[in-house]
């Protein structure tokens, strides 16, 4: 088997992972209000445990990206995945608070972090060059192309069938697809640790990073992105789409409508990424992410404007992720980009959880989500200026640095 073809697996491999695992976050939110309903538990609760989840991500996602860089993705998914799958299991049959806290949070955040954009982007950072931004791109398109699939099944599965099948069948699924990362995605061998420099520390390179311009503004803008997506909409779209008046399967199939356009995007995303001025690509994309907040707050009275949101967001959401990792490979060195994208996926983490939580807590106070879209809005904007101050091609003496 050619090298090209084994890279192309990776590819492939890392689509189904990620479709995998972003699925187990995005149940959160559809069963939110099914765990208030059943146990009488409040949304700040509820919101709480996803919060949990995204700090265990924002400490792990570090940890696990240097792994990448060191022994390559293999230990580091499998880790993920058998975290997903244990995860899924114990919320199938969670009814204490702890339980939903452990699982959803504790091993729900170990599985995210290990089983994430920023691992599957490091993987193929050794692999592609070229070709590069495609390659990320069509890799990260699994992280909606399994919800596209899955999530209206879910949907299905959680009013038709039992409150918990969703867990059950996303632990079964991180089992299968477990097994085909082990007969794809190569070990230390196949992995990016020959690119590390042999005598640099974990200190050295964590100091180069947080003196480099172009990182502390990407960790700055991706902290505010997390805030405007995984934190505000992934968790609560579906209990705003439920107060508007809208049904679970109507919010499932809007949710689907997300899911195809966001496929959509990082795969456009991807290919543009290799061919435009990259800041100028990643502001417009927040920008036009914080016009799409506009129109959520508008979608009460005409289901028309829930789809519309959808597919604006879809194309406006993970579509940032091959802008990002093709200008940390540029600009700082593939050598250290597992640990570079984990950085910045903690504080992508951490802008989620902040968004998450504020969110909950706002609706308790207020019954309505008003002040969180408008929030998300303005910080949306200040995520396009701040991108607008990096440069697209690396400075000679920084990129030696």
């Amino acid at each position: 088997m050619t090298p090209a073809v084994r890279a192309w697996l990776v590819v492939a491999a890392g689509f189904l992972a990620l479709a995998v695992s972003f699925t187990g976050r995005a149940l959160l939110g559809l069963t939110m209000t099914s765990w208030e309903d059943t146990f009488d538990w409040s949304r700040s609760f509820v919101s709480a445990s996803g919060a949990v989840a995204l700090v265990v991500t924002g400490i792990a996602s570090p940890i696990a990206g240097n792994i990448v860089d060191r022994f390559g993705p293999r230990p580091v998914l499998t880790v993920g995945l058998l975290g997903l799958a244990a995860a899924g299991g114990l919320a199938s049959v969670a009814d204490q608070p702890w339980q939903l806290v452990l699982a959803l949070g504790i091993l729900g955040g170990v599985g995210y972090a290990c089983v994430a954009q920023h691992v599957i982007a490091a993987a193929l950072a050794a692999r592609f060059d070229a070709r590069r931004g495609l390659a990320t791109g069509l890799a990260i398109s699994g992280s909606t192309a399994g919800q596209l699939l899955l999530i209206p099944l879910m949907a299905w599965l959680l009013t038709e069938a039992w409150r918990t099948a969703p867990f059950m069948l996303n632990a079964l699924l991180s089992i299968a697809v477990l097994a085909v990362v082990w007969a794809t995605v190569g070990g230390r061998g196949g992995g990016s640790a020959s690119l590390l420099p042999g005598g640099e520390s974990l200190r050295s390179r964590l100091g180069r990073l947080w003196r480099h311009p172009t990182f502390v503004a990407l960790f700055a803008s991706f902290t505010l992105c997390g805030f405007t997506t995984t934190g505000v909409v992934e968790a609560h779209l579906f209990p705003y789409a439920a107060l508007c008046g809208y049904v679970p399967l109507e919010s499932a199939q809007a949710y689907s409508v997300l899911a195809a356009f966001n496929l959509i995007g990082m795969v456009i995303t991807g290919w543009l990424t290799d061919k435009v001025h990259r800041p100028l690509l990643l502001a417009t994309i927040f920008f036009l992410r914080a016009v799409s907040f506009i129109v959520l707050m508008r979608i009460a009275d005409d289901l028309s404007l829930l789809f519309l949101f959808a597919a604006m967001f879809g194309i406006l959401n993970f579509s940032v992720f091959p802008v990002i990792a093709s200008l940390v490979a540029s600009h700082l060195g593939v050598e250290v980009m597992g640990l570079a994208l984990g950085l910045l996926f903690t504080g992508h983490s951490l802008g989620a959880a902040i968004g998450m939580v504020s969110a909950g807590v706002l609706y308790d106070l207020l019954a309505r989500y008003l002040w969180t879209w408008l929030i998300a809005l303005v910080l949306a904007v200040l995520a396009g200026i701040i991108t607008l101050s990096i440069r697209d091609r690396a400075e000679p003496a920084l990129a030696a640095a």
